[in-house]
């Protein structure tokens, strides 16, 4: 059975992913303004129209850590610290920039390396889509590490461990993940993931749970694995392959 704490986690996830899922579907709306006849010339009309798409969801991304910090406080009796300032140090800029490399340049080098240009365009739209969901989910855990910041500034005891909505999240994750919750501040705690990675920040007060079932599997996991990651990865490749038949 559920704790309180775990459906305010579960109901987080669920927001972070309702929200980039509907942005990436806004932007495959938007993905045909990418000419490829002349994908230079036509970027600036898609990245417009990508930016409209980032603005439309990243003020629910604020709201949902904004919610997820105030109702955890609630439930572990620990005064709101009052609204924090809505702005975040995530650039548009470096999304647009990020979208560029993940679109017309990455349509070129599939290209170069002999792809067609169907499979080519293919390739792109996932990587811009995965662009997209970790812009956006970046903001939701910066969000969370500007409120986990400000605990630390007021001398509260709120800690961070890294927890997945992934079924089987990647082998660096899962050592992240293992670690549990040993993190006290931004300087320590804050990470931007991976495209399409679907980590999230879990936030930690005293009195609520302090290691999970899934933390100690990645950590016995990881134990036995020598602490080598490549061993996860060739591990993880096997079981792939095994299960291909």
């Amino acid at each position: 059975m559920s704790t309180a704490v775990e459906d305010l986690e579960t109901e987080f996830s669920r927001i972070i992913g309702r929200e980039t899922a509907a942005a990436q579907l806004d932007l495959i709306d938007v993905w045909p303004l990418l000419d490829t006849r002349d994908l230079d010339a036509a970027f600036p009309a898609y990245a417009t129209a990508a930016q409209l798409v980032a603005r439309d969801h990243e003020g629910a991304m604020i709201a949902a850590a904004d919610q997820y910090l105030a109702e955890l406080r609630d439930l572990a009796g620990v005064d709101d610290l009052g609204a924090l300032a809505r702005s975040l140090d995530i650039s548009i800029e470096e999304l647009l920039e990020r979208l560029f490399q993940a679109g017309p340049a990455a349509i070129k080098s599939a290209l170069a390396a002999g792809w067609s240009l169907e499979r080519a365009v293919e390739l792109a739209l996932v990587e811009s889509l995965g662009t997209m969901q970790k812009w956006l989910a970046d903001l939701a855990r910066a969000r969370t590490f500007e409120h986990l910041q400000a605990e630390y500034n007021a001398g509260r005891t709120a800690r961070w461990a890294r927890f997945s909505i992934s079924k089987r999240p990647c082998p660096w994750c899962r050592m992240m993940i293992s670690r549990g919750p040993v993190y006290f501040n931004e300087q320590t705690a804050s990470f931007k993931a991976h495209k399409h990675c679907r980590c999230l920040a879990r936030v930690i007060y005293q009195g609520t749970p302090l290691q999970r079932d899934r933390e100690a599997e990645y950590l016995a996991e990881w134990e036995s694995s020598g602490k080598d990651l490549n061993a996860m990865r060739r591990a993880d490749y096997a079981a792939a392959k095994a299960a291909e038949g």
